[in-house]
């Protein structure tokens, strides 16, 4: 599954796009709502620290063998359909790929962390 890394584009709930490095054969997927981001977007922010991507966790069914994808936006047919997804794994012997079918496990939305910017009122030595 590891393959070249690539820059597409993310879009956060809240519409806003983001730039982030993703392994170029698993954001290229049919449907997983990812943009390149050399298609004349110029130059967008990263994401955020305290923003973790949608993704989906698949599995195949005859080997046992798990992944994590990343979704680019929420309304990606992967994401809200679930289903199956071919995935082609290189075999270590051979060097020959192979298209699997993975099924869709489970569907993780959007995590937004927000921080606490309220004064705890804990005492901590200086004036304020």
């Amino acid at each position: 599954m590891a393959g070249s890394n690539k820059s597409f584009v993310y879009t956060s709930d809240a519409g806003t796009q983001y730039a982030v490095r993703l392994d170029e054969s698993n954001a290229e997927l049919t449907d997983s709502g990812f943009a390149d981001l050399d298609d004349g977007l110029g130059t967008l922010q990263g994401l955020p620290r305290n923003l973790k991507m949608r993704y989906i966790n698949v599995k195949n069914p005859a080997t046992g063998a798990n992944r994590k994808l990343f979704i680019g936006t929420k309304d990606a047919l992967l994401f809200l359909e679930g289903g199956v997804v071919l995935l082609n794994l290189i075999a270590t012997v051979t060097g020959l790929g192979a298209l699997l079918p993975f099924r869709v496990t489970l569907a993780v939305g959007e995590l937004l962390a927000r921080y606490n910017t309220n004064d705890t009122g804990l005492i901590d030595g200086d004036q304020d």
